[in-house]
């Protein structure tokens, strides 16, 4: 079983990449194809980015090993209809 304190860890690190790799592909648009993209524009690509990562192991992985990866109040939510909720997403 992974600890709460691993999940959180997994969970920053992913978050880290995506903010990286999402600053990283902003800086790219805006300098050689000149881009001009809003700061919500980015906060919103890394959150769709952290999401699907998150969904794709949904996907691929057991129940029991997504669950014990992901499933975290704070972070994801699995519901009875195998549905994915993020709360860390406002609506």
């Amino acid at each position: 079983m992974t600890s709460e304190g691993s999940k959180r860890r997994d969970f920053l690190s992913l978050v880290f990449k995506s903010v990286l790799y999402g600053i990283w592909k902003f800086r790219n648009k805006a300098t050689f194809h000149n881009g001009k993209e809003s700061d919500q524009a980015i906060t919103r690509y890394i959150i769709q980015d952290v999401t699907s990562r998150i969904k794709l192991d949904h996907f691929c992985l057991p129940a029991a090993k997504f669950d014990s990866l992901w499933v975290h109040p704070e972070l994801c939510r699995v519901l009875s209809n195998n549905r994915l909720v993020f709360p860390f997403i406002n609506h």
